[in-house]
């Protein structure tokens, strides 16, 4: 420990900057080599305890700000990409429309990994669309918009 005397070379202002920061009274007695009731003593005096509990309050404001930033942006992100998809989804059905009395032959393997040839009637494609889309919130006969989603 520092003998009083020599208190005078002490940087409070540093000490008193770690105890705000959220040093406890132990730290701080072992990182600057006084014992924990000078530290506390001057502590008192100097009302560092109202002004750590501002600056917790603060930091605390601010972090309640930047992460209802952050819920925002990805709240408007997600509602691009359903307009994004629901877009994908007209343009599939319009598409689809076009072909409509067609099959979609697909081959692909089974459980037993023989191949199986799988048709798609596109009539039932369209309606599963349309349904897909109207759950989006999406108007089936609105315009088509391009949107490009940068995440």
């Amino acid at each position: 420990m520092i003998p009083i005397e020599e208190t005078k070379r002490i940087d409070w202002n540093v000490i008193k900057a770690d105890y705000i920061g959220g040093a406890s009274y132990g730290i701080l007695s072992k990182r600057y080599g006084l014992s924990k009731s000078t530290i506390y003593k001057k502590s008192v005096k100097g009302n560092w305890q109202k002004q750590r509990e501002r600056t917790a309050n603060a930091i605390e404001t601010k972090t309640i700000e930047r992460m209802s930033d952050i819920a925002a942006d990805s709240a408007v992100k997600l509602e691009e990409a359903r307009k994004a998809a629901i877009e994908v989804a007209k343009a599939g059905i319009e598409k689809l429309k076009s072909m409509q009395g067609s099959k979609l032959t697909t081959r692909q393997k089974d459980s037993n990994g023989n191949p199986i040839t799988v048709d798609f009637d596109l009539l039932n494609m369209v309606t599963a669309l349309e349904k897909l889309q109207r759950m989006g919130g999406g108007d089936v006969n609105a315009e088509p918009v391009k949107v490009i989603i940068d995440v």
